[in-house]
């Protein structure tokens, strides 16, 4: 499931709330698109495979959010931006919702949520964590490089721990790639 960003022009802005329904990917936004996309999970809209703010192909000119309240219940992975050619602005993730549950995609450096899989963010990545249970670690960094280049954050990489339950650590870095701006957690 998808925000419909297809006719998208500059200072648009799209906004959805998923309520309920499985996919087996969840994103914000895939593809080509100007202005900012945020995306509401406030119920089941439960991912199989993998969440991202931004994924799977394309350039985002703008901010990227997706957040998780109220009923959400989780699933796999979160990505801030996964698989595409990058975000040009900043990327937010909030998870509060009490009852929601993250899983991971890999057993390989099992993370439960991640900056950054291979694109390329040139803002800020924060990452705020109020509620629900994870899995495995959180990075605000990059977990992997795309294939033809490494992988950079712009701005600052940040995680903020309110509360919610960790599996693993918790770290602002990732696991390759370079921030810019530095990373805290």
């Amino acid at each position: 499931a998808a925000a419909d960003s297809s006719a998208g022009t500059a200072v648009n802005s799209v906004g959805v709330t998923i309520a309920s329904g499985n996919a087996t990917y969840i994103y914000a936004n895939s593809g080509n698109y100007t202005g900012d996309v945020r995306l509401t999970i406030a119920n089941e809209g439960q991912a199989s495979s993998w969440y991202a703010a931004h994924g799977a192909s394309g350039t985002l000119n703008g901010n990227a959010g997706l957040r998780f309240t109220d009923a959400a219940t989780g699933g796999s992975t979160v990505f801030g931006a996964v698989n595409s050619a990058g975000v040009t602005g900043n990327v937010y993730l909030e998870f509060s919702a009490e009852n929601a549950a993250f899983g991971t995609f890999t057993s390989t450096n099992s993370s439960s949520v991640v900056g950054s899989y291979a694109a390329d963010i040139k803002g800020n990545v924060d990452i705020v964590v109020n509620s629900g249970t994870f899995s495995s670690q959180i990075m605000g960094g990059i977990y992997a490089n795309a294939k033809t280049a490494a992988t950079t954050i712009g701005g600052t990489a940040s995680v903020y721990m309110n509360g919610g339950t960790v599996n693993g650590d918790v770290m602002g870095g990732g696991l390759t790639g370079s921030i810019s701006g530095g990373s805290n957690a």
